[in-house]
């Protein structure tokens, strides 16, 4: 029995700060507790300059701009004869920009892949409404942005939220 978890993510490491650093620790964590033969990796925009190195089981690959290219390579880890018996295939972001990408890639992949559960997990870090104002978005912006992460969310499988 064997499952894959993918994560999206812009950084592997704590570089820009604490969404990168809460997923580093997310998928090494995870790759800690699933079964033997399990496949965990992590996609990110960019390699860091200084990376983390990733340890235990953990795949970092930069993940591609569009999202068919990313499904397609989702799909032949799936396809990989030398997992046993797949059991599932879970793929987690964060906030609008990878949550939806979850979204999208885990509604494509039930239609292509004969396994299990085929999952998206959406972490929601980020109160666009209380923050925006750091990161120099209007009020009409940060009530955008605020209005896309639920509805990201809500089409998520799962959804989860750290922080404010």
């Amino acid at each position: 029995m064997s499952y894959v978890v993918v994560f999206l993510a812009t950084r592997w490491g704590s570089q820009l700060g604490g969404l990168n650093e809460f997923n580093t620790g997310l998928a090494l964590g995870m790759a800690d507790v699933l079964p033997r033969g399990s496949r965990c990796i992590c996609y990110v925009a960019k390699l860091s300059d200084n990376p983390t190195p990733p340890t235990g089981n953990v795949e970092v690959l930069i993940c591609p701009d569009d999202t068919s290219i990313l499904v397609n390579d989702i799909k032949k880890v799936c396809d990989d004869p030398k997992l046993d018996s797949l059991h599932g295939l879970l793929i987690v972001g964060h906030d609008i920009k990878t949550g939806q990408k979850a979204v999208e890639c885990s509604e494509a992949l039930r239609a292509q892949v004969r396994i299990g559960p085929v999952a998206s997990a959406v972490v929601s870090h980020m109160d666009y409404v209380q923050y925006g104002h750091r990161k120099g978005h209007t009020l009409n912006e940060s009530f955008s942005r605020m209005k896309q992460q639920e509805t990201v969310i809500a089409s998520a499988d799962h959804a989860f939220a750290v922080g404010p």
